[in-house]
């Protein structure tokens, strides 16, 4: 069964050392090398159990693997929050109950004690809080193992079994499922961080080109929106990058609640966003209308010298068969800068005015000197 146990523990062990070195560490906490080197540790002693080293040894490495159980489990808790001298103090006390408990308390005062601790830890595994069980997992999981140790050494706790074998079980139960947790929150955060803008939630440029490309692979009738937040450089100079930030998010904000159920949003780069629509029997007009009006009054903001304006300029194009994804996002950027040439906080659909007002190069410099 140790064998058996201790081949389980390998894998196991393998993933906490990898996470280990992806979790934050702590201003002045050393916990995530205490963690790294209790893991190895740990790794040794079930490698020579494996081995069967501990064949002729007394207890068999039984103390060894309990000690760094508990010593694991600390090191995890001091991962999860830092360690208080009251906290240290609850250790010391729980270390003391651990050996107390089975001398001091009657039987039959025991078992309805352990139905209400039993009853209170399932209500609480129900909880939907992972990081807070896992938490008190690790807390009942060291005092278990502390039981175990006061039961081979100081007195007969045989009226404690059942109650350490539902604990154990729970603990390793809630301990691994927070570690599967961990690990989906670890892969679905390196996924958006490599889909998402940090800044603004939006979908990156490159996502938001490869929507745009499966939809026309889709033969879906799309629309492309191409906005820019006018004046947007004097705003930083004057207010500040951290002002021109909150502007970003909360026209962020508008675009994504316009959008929400008939396409996405994204940021193409600076002060400008995109979005695509595939509902093709949506009003264009009336939507980015809307988007334009609302960024107007929901995004400016009062000054000592009265209300700081914000505007966008806004164009949207519309896909037609033999296009490509960059020629479509290419109208919608020529449209929104014939808004800006227009006089701003405007939207304008592409191809509804003059040609010769609208320039390639000047486009360009006006994009590298920001309008």
């Amino acid at each position: 069964m140790e064998l058996l146990q201790s081949i389980m523990m390998l894998p196991l062990l393998f993933i906490m050392w990898n996470l280990t070195n992806k979790m934050p560490r702590r201003k002045g906490s050393e916990s995530n090398i205490q963690l790294s080197i209790i893991v190895l540790f740990t790794g040794i002693y079930h490698i020579l159990q494996i081995l069967g080293v501990f064949e002729n040894v007394t207890l068999n490495g039984e103390i060894l693997g309990d000690v760094l159980f508990i010593a694991i489990l600390f090191a995890l808790y001091q991962i999860f929050q830092s360690t208080q001298r009251w906290e240290q103090w609850v250790v010391y006390i729980g270390c003391l109950v651990t050996g107390l408990v089975g001398f001091c308390i009657p039987l039959p005062v025991l078992h309805p004690i352990l139905s209400i601790i039993l009853g209170a830890a399932a209500w609480y595994y129900l909880a939907s809080d992972m990081h807070r069980k896992a938490k008190i997992a690790i807390v009942l999981f060291i005092f278990s193992k502390m039981v175990v140790l006061a039961k081979l050494f100081i007195w007969d706790l045989s009226s404690l079994e059942l109650l350490i074998a539902l604990i154990t079980v729970s603990a390793y139960t809630i301990i691994i499922s927070y570690i599967v947790d961990y690990l989906i929150q670890l892969i679905r955060g390196t996924y958006e961080s490599s889909i998402q803008d940090p800044l603004t939630g939006l979908y990156n440029r490159k996502q938001f080109a490869a929507f745009v490309n499966k939809s026309i692979d889709r033969k879906i009738h799309v629309y492309v929106i191409f906005l820019d937040v006018d004046n947007f450089k004097q705003l930083n100079d004057v207010f500040g990058h951290k002002k021109g930030d909150e502007i970003l998010k909360k026209v962020a904000s508008i675009l994504l609640e316009e959008l929400e159920g008939s396409g996405v949003a994204g940021r193409y780069g600076g002060e400008e966003m995109v979005g695509l629509i595939v509902d093709p029997h949506i009003d264009m007009l009336e939507l980015t209308e809307s988007i334009r009006s609302r960024i107007e009054h929901e995004a400016s903001f009062d000054t000592p010298e009265g209300t700081y304006s914000v505007t966008a300029s806004i164009g949207y194009s519309s896909y037609v068969e033999g296009l490509s994804s960059d020629e479509l996002i290419k109208q919608a950027d020529e449209a929104m800068y014939a808004a800006k040439k227009s006089g701003k906080n405007q939207v304008v659909e592409y191809g509804k005015y003059e040609s010769s007002t609208i320039n390639v190069s000047d486009r360009n410099l006006t994009k590298a000197g920001n309008m």
